[in-house]
């Protein structure tokens, strides 16, 4: 109603004021705030007592500290972890370098079968004759044995491929 009255004072030539300016642009704001109210979905008036209420009501869980997230027992399984790491490679390499010389499965004259327990015994001359008779009798047996021979060179197993190579001139 108001905007009215200043718009017929400015078509009659009647000058406003900054007063009446200032309250027309007052109303237009609370006119459009009152529309945008509308517009929105309108809560009871105690809603938010209800809803504080509510919230207070459930109870609160409190924060369990699992086991697996405590510092102390984390420090501790790194611990056996690192002690249980240094044990196995000290052990793996006092076992390698216990071991006699490496064999390709053939001992020759040797008295300690402990490290080359597949290995056949052919310090017997019978075991001998019986192991150079079989490896006759198969048709590859040469060039599998220079084959392995060469393998085993190339390997740096030297004691296995002198074997080798003594099995192969016994054969010829």
């Amino acid at each position: 109603m108001n905007q009215m009255w200043i718009k017929i004072q400015s078509f009659l030539g009647i000058e406003s004021t900054e007063e009446q300016v200032l309250t027309a642009k007052l109303h237009m704001a609370y006119g459009e705030i009152r529309k945008a109210e509308a517009k929105r979905p309108s809560l009871s008036r105690d809603f938010d007592l209800r809803l504080v209420n509510q919230l207070q009501s459930i109870p609160m869980e409190q924060k369990t500290n699992p086991v697996w997230q405590s510092r102390r027992l984390q420090y501790a399984m790194s611990f056996v972890l690192l002690f249980g790491m240094a044990f196995v490679l000290t052990q793996r390499n006092a076992s390698h370098n216990s071991k006699t010389e490496e064999s390709a499965g053939v001992v020759g004259n040797t008295r300690n079968f402990q490290d080359t327990n597949t290995s056949v015994d052919v310090s017997d001359s019978y075991r001998k004759r019986i192991l150079l008779n079989e490896l006759k009798s198969q048709s590859g047996s040469i060039p599998a044995l220079q084959s392995m021979e060469r393998y085993y060179r190339e390997t740096g197993r030297l004691n296995a491929a002198e074997e080798m190579e003594s099995l192969r001139i016994s054969l010829k």
